[in-house]
């Protein structure tokens, strides 16, 4: 019965974790138009910076809520993975050393991208 449980808990989890992370996403879209907006507005010399940056700081703590309903989504997910009798071996699981390194590329890859993306959008 006891695994039962942890089964039903671990997928209310995940459903409620999910719909956070959703609804975060919609907020993090919100202020990043609000962002754009102010800066416009701020380019176009209508407001200070001050508003700017008090609109970026919002933006950033949407992004920081986002990350961690993700965060709590993908634990859900792992418990749920453990209830169901899953494990994880780091014998079979870990990675080769030309995985880790071409991770790595793809990461640097992703950096680069979202540099441009920012010098882009300023």
């Amino acid at each position: 019965m006891n695994a039962v449980q942890e089964v039903e808990d671990a997928l209310a989890s995940i459903d409620g974790y999910k719909r956070a992370y959703e609804a975060y996403e919609k907020e993090v879209v919100a202020a990043r138009n609000a962002a754009r907006l102010s800066r416009a507005r701020y380019d176009d010399g209508v407001t200070t910076y001050l508003e700017v940056l008090d609109i970026e700081r919002s933006l950033f703590a949407a992004e920081l809520g986002a990350s961690s309903a993700k965060k709590s989504y993908v634990n859900s997910l792992i418990t749920l993975y453990k209830a169901l009798g899953g494990g994880w071996d780091p014998e079979r699981d870990a990675l080769s050393p030309e995985e880790v390194s071409e991770a790595v590329k793809k990461s640097e890859e992703v950096k680069e991208e979202v540099k441009e993306v920012t010098e882009e959008n300023k």
